[in-house]
């Protein structure tokens, strides 16, 4: 079962846990891990870079294969879902 994001919309936490995690093949415990490692209190907003963190690992590896993933929808869709947040 994937962990509850504290204070994060319940759109953000699923960009995070449906979209991101899922795109990576990893857990929402490591991409939050990696992202703590990296963050600085002084950067603000715990939350919209979290959701900026995970939301650009997941569209650098679906660029990848950019044409076959927008014939499934699966970029497009992870990019309203960001939109969204």
């Amino acid at each position: 079962m994937a962990m509850k994001l504290k204070y994060l919309s319940s759109i953000a936490e699923d960009v995070i846990i449906k979209r991101c995690s899922q795109k990576l093949d990893t857990s929402v415990e490591k991409l939050v891990v990696d992202f703590e490692g990296g963050w600085n209190p002084e950067m603000g907003n715990y939350c919209r870079k979290l959701v900026e963190f995970c939301s650009g690992k997941a569209v650098s590896e679906l660029c990848h294969n950019i044409e076959g993933n927008i014939n499934v929808g699966s970029f497009s869709r992870l990019i309203y879902d960001m939109m969204l947040v």
